[in-house]
This record gives C-alpha cells, sequence and structure tokens, in this order.
C-alpha cells in the first residue's frame, strides 16, 4: 500500500466561514495570520486522484464559532457592513430580544428580493446550525455523562472482577482445604474399617469365650446341682448319723455304767477271792 502523503490546497479553493472571518477581521482592522490548508492523499502517476480529504488547521467549527463570538462584540460597528445580516439572530441563548427584532426587520427592510431572500435563508441557517450545535453541545454533555457512567461501570467492573478474583482464590483455597479434608477423612474411614473388622474378630472371639464360658457354666450348674444333691444327702445322713450318735452315746453310757458295775462287782468278787485265798494260805499252813 502506497504512503499517504499531504499536499498543500489554495484557500481559495475552500471558502466558508473561515474566509468571512478573515474579511471580518481585516475591516475591524485586526491582524491575522494565514489559515493552511492541507489535503491527504495517495501519490499516483498523475498526481492525485480518487477520495481526497481536506483538513484546515483552523476547523469550520472553531471559525464558526470566533465569527460569532467577534460579530456580537461588534455588532454596531459591522451593522452597516456587507454581513451585517449573517450573526444578528444566532446565540438565541445570549442575544437580547431587540437584537434578534432588528435583525429582522433589517431582513424585511431590504428592498432587493434575492438579497432579502437570501437575508433571510443566511438567518435561518444560522439559527439551524446554532440549534445543531447546542444539540451537538447536548450529545457532547450525554457522551460525557456516558463516558463518566462507563468508568464507573469499568470501574465497578474491575472491582466486581477483583472480587471475582478474591472468591475465585477463597474457592480455589476452600477446595484444596476441602480436598485435603476430604483426604484425611478417606483415610480416617479406611483405618476406621480396618478397626471395625478387627472388633469385629475380637467379638467373634468374645462370642466365642462367651459361648465356652456357658458351657462351662452349664457343666458348672451341672456339678453344682449334683453337689447339691449330694450336700442334701450328706446333710440326711449326718442328721441319721447325729440321731445315730445320740441313740449310741446313750447306750454308750449305759454300757459304761455296766461296765463300772460289772467293773466293781469284779473288783469285789476278786477282794473277796483273794481274802479266801489268803486265809486258806493261813489255814494251810496252820495245818
Amino acid at each position: 500500500m502506497a504512503p499517504i502523503v499531504e499536499l498543500p490546497v489554495d484557500g481559495l479553493t475552500y471558502r466558508g466561514f473561515a474566509t468571512i472571518l478573515y474579511d471580518v477581521l481585516d475591516s475591524l482592522g485586526i491582524p491575522t495570520e494565514k489559515i493552511e490548508y492541507v489535503c491527504r492523499g495517495e501519490p499516483r502517476p498523475d498526481r492525485l486522484k480518487g477520495h481526497i480529504v481536506v483538513h484546515l488547521k483552523v476547523l469550520p467549527s472553531v471559525s464558526h464559532t470566533t465569527l460569532r463570538s467577534v460579530m456580537r462584540d461588534a455588532h454596531d460597528f459591522l451593522k452597516t457592513g456587507p454581513y451585517h445580516l449573517l450573526p444578528a439572530a444566532l446565540d438565541l441563548n445570549r442575544f437580547l430580544e431587540p437584537q434578534i427584532t432588528s435583525a429582522d426587520h433589517a431582513v424585511c427592510d431590504e428592498v432587493d428580493p434575492c438579497l432579502k431572500a437570501s437575508a433571510q435563508y443566511i438567518i435561518a441557517q444560522d439559527r439551524y446550525i446554532m440549534d445543531v450545535e447546542m444539540q451537538n453541545h447536548r450529545y457532547r454533555d450525554l457522551l460525557f455523562c456516558c463516558d463518566e457512567e462507563f468508568l464507573k461501570v469499568e470501574r465497578k467492573e474491575e472491582e466486581m472482577v477483583g472480587k471475582l478474583e478474591e472468591d475465585r482464590m477463597g474457592y480455589d483455597r476452600m477446595k484444596t482445604f476441602y480436598e485435603t479434608h476430604e483426604k484425611s477423612l478417606r483415610e480416617e474411614i479406611a483405618n476406621l474399617k480396618d478397626k471395625v473388622l478387627e472388633c469385629e474378630d475380637r467379638i467373634e472371639c468374645q462370642r466365642h469365650t462367651l459361648r465356652e464360658f456357658h458351657e462351662k457354666e452349664k457343666h458348672r450348674g451341672i456339678k453344682k446341682l449334683a453337689l447339691e444333691a449330694r450336700c442334701n444327702t450328706m446333710e440326711k445322713l449326718a442328721v441319721e448319723a447325729t440321731i445315730t450318735t445320740t441313740y449310741s452315746m446313750h447306750h454308750l453310757v449305759h454300757y459304761i455304767k455296766c461296765i463300772e458295775y460289772l467293773q466293781d462287782k469284779v473288783n469285789r468278787i476278786s477282794q473277796a477271792w483273794i481274802d479266801a485265798d489268803r486265809k486258806r494260805i493261813q489255814e494251810i499252813r496252820k495245818v
């Protein structure tokens, strides 16, 4: 693509408010500087062809606004000049009613119908331009407000993005924490399952031991019943033995008494025999 170049353009080829501003300033004796006009385009063998954009160092809107201010301030001096109808009814917000009325009367006082129609057209066009500029100002204000709102929305969006980022980081931290906690819980559950299996084995061993204990208790109960029966028998035998012993004691006492009686009787008989023998011996000795 060929480069875009800038070329000077003669000011006479571009009229408008800048040229009128030049004439007004010259009529007021105010020194001016040359307005530079340049155009941009792509160089071709036959100079410039096609689309050409003309740029002014002084924009037409700036020239229009400046011209309006100059004509408003110097209205009394310029009202007899060739541009006396141009700015008289421009800024309706700032111009006084007498000036607007005088401008309308000045148009009506024109004798030449062509000049009268041109003056009416110029004033109407000027007022229309002013309305457009006022609308543009309102649009600029709205755009400025929109820009401020956009900035607020962008700041709010940035804050929300930051908050979302913080929330995401917090979520990531919580997710990591919960994953770690879940992992530890799974390990703890696995350990608890192992402990449950160990407890089940212990319970089974305890059940086996309990069954053995019940069997032993059963045998002990049977033995206890047998011992109780034997004890009852022994008690009966003891009672019978006591009774028998009592009877035996009575008989023993009786027998002891009989033995003592018989012993005494034997002793006396023996003593009588001894005495009798002693007498016989003495008698024998005497013989």
